[in-house]
């Protein structure tokens, strides 16, 4: 009985500094996207968790290490989010679609992880080189089968679908850019014919010329 009370007890302090982290990444994850990483401080996470700043340090060894749990977080719902966004669509051609407008409109919702890789990747270099890594990484074999998934339909004809994918998601993040200055409705604007000339170029098809 003692045995199982002790056990108990443990596991209960386990879940509550689990609950108490969690509390922290998500105020944190506000005040880092209102300031940025290098303007936000202990401080102020600690004020907008309504802990003391001493008590902050008993999860988490300093800002980077907020930071860092911040990132990784926004980077599994997205990549969560984004897989079954795609998986929920039945045609090769819907689901290509699907991946590119996802990643448009998630922007807004994981603004710490974007402004990551756009302005702040050198504060915290490996990091920043380990995540830019596992990130492409999953987007690029992800985008690789939908490609692949369309050739084995018919649908697509492209020659080495891992290549293409690693082309089409570096045009990606330049069409992102404007978002990186705060011009969403350009982007906004532009995902369909962006996504249009993804899927069928700009080239003109002999069989659509009239004679």
């Amino acid at each position: 009985m003692i045995c199982s009370n002790i056990l108990k007890d443990s596991e209960m302090r386990k879940n509550d500094y689990e609950d108490v982290r969690e509390q922290i990444v998500e105020a944190a994850r506000v005040v880092f996207a209102k300031y940025g990483y290098r303007k936000t401080t202990i401080e102020d996470i600690s004020s907008a968790v309504y802990k003391a700043k001493s008590s902050i340090y008993h999860y988490f060894s300093g800002k980077d290490d907020i930071f860092r749990a911040v990132i990784e977080k926004e980077a599994l719902q997205l990549m969560q989010s984004l897989h079954v966004a795609v998986d929920a669509e039945s045609t090769p051609v819907m689901k290509f679609k699907i991946f590119f407008r996802f990643l448009s409109v998630k922007i807004e919702e994981t603004v710490n992880y974007y402004r990551f890789f756009k302005d702040e990747w050198y504060d915290i270099l490996d990091f920043a080189n380990e995540m830019r890594s596992k990130h492409s990484e999953l987007i690029e074999d992800l985008l690789t089968s939908i490609i692949t998934d369309g050739n084995n339909q018919g649908i697509f004809e492209v020659v080495e679908p891992k290549k293409k994918a690693k082309a089409i998601m570096v045009a990606m993040t330049g069409f992102l850019t404007p978002w990186s200055s705060f011009q969403w409705e350009e982007v906004s604007d532009s995902i369909d014919p962006f996504i249009e000339i993804m899927l069928f170029g700009i080239m003109k098809r002999t069989d659509t010329v009239q004679s």
